[in-house]
């Protein structure tokens, strides 16, 4: 979890927070916890997200605005600008999905986040650059060895176009430990996000912090279970920050 919260040393500070995609709500939960008192806080929390089941299993008597339509909850973002403390906008692990199945309307919804105002947008999510260093990755005995052989067959069956050979092979070690959703996860690219930097400059926001880099838990599992010491940046954290608001 420390990972997925990674902007709390960023920003202690914060007002409304609308979590996009926010699942079971276990990261609203966090934050409202005990680990981070005294060092994070924030006003109020709103969450969105369409599957209403995943909202059903928030408990009731967390206080929190629920929203399984985006504009009313893009709205009360859009209220809380006069709030004495910034808002913020937090995309988790949401993004890459949104960019495979809906790429043509991406420039939309940032137009709607930039149109509420909010200061801060929060993405934390896999992100891949290519030309990045290190040995093309294939099959290996490891793999065999491992019981993916078959896994990694299904994975070859949907391949990204847009992506490198070595960039499809490494969505596959971050993506077959999820194998109770297995058909859902081949349908997802991992490596979907582009650059942001360039698309929400546009719109008035510039990146305060930008990290590509490896999880060490995930970096541990691969080589744990495959052998694979991965040498590739897979993971990226952001915050960007509306142009005009003061540090």
């Amino acid at each position: 979890m420390s990972h997925k919260l990674f902007f709390v040393e960023h920003l202690p500070r914060l007002g409304t927070i609308l979590d996009y995609g926010c699942a079971d709500g276990k990261m609203a939960e966090a934050l409202a916890g005990e680990e981070f008192a005294g060092r994070f806080s924030f006003g109020s929390m709103a969450l969105f997200d369409i599957d209403q089941q995943m909202l059903d299993r928030i408990p009731e008597d967390f206080w929190i605005w629920k929203f399984r339509e985006e504009q009313p909850a893009l709205d009360m973002l859009a209220q809380s600008g006069a709030a004495p403390y910034p808002s913020a906008i937090l995309f988790s692990s949401v993004l890459h999905e949104t960019y495979t199945h809906q790429p043509g309307q991406m420039n939309d919804l940032w137009q709607r986040v930039a149109a509420t105002g909010v200061e801060y947008i929060i993405i934390r999510d896999m992100f891949w650059q290519e030309g990045q260093k290190g040995a093309c990755l294939g099959p290996t005995r490891s793999l065999t060895e491992a019981g993916l052989t078959q896994l990694y067959k299904e994975h070859l069956t949907t391949q990204w176009p847009s992506l490198s050979a070595v960039a499809n092979h490494v969505q596959f070690l971050l993506k077959y430990p999820y194998v109770e959703n297995w058909q859902r996860e081949l349908q997802e690219n991992y490596f979907a996000l582009p650059d942001l930097r360039p698309v929400l400059a546009p719109l008035g926001y510039e990146p305060m912090h930008w990290s590509h880099h490896q999880v060490p838990f995930i970096q541990e599992r691969i080589k744990t279970d495959t052998g694979i010491e991965l040498p590739f940046n897979t993971h990226l954290t952001a915050i960007f920050k509306r142009k005009n608001l003061q540090s």
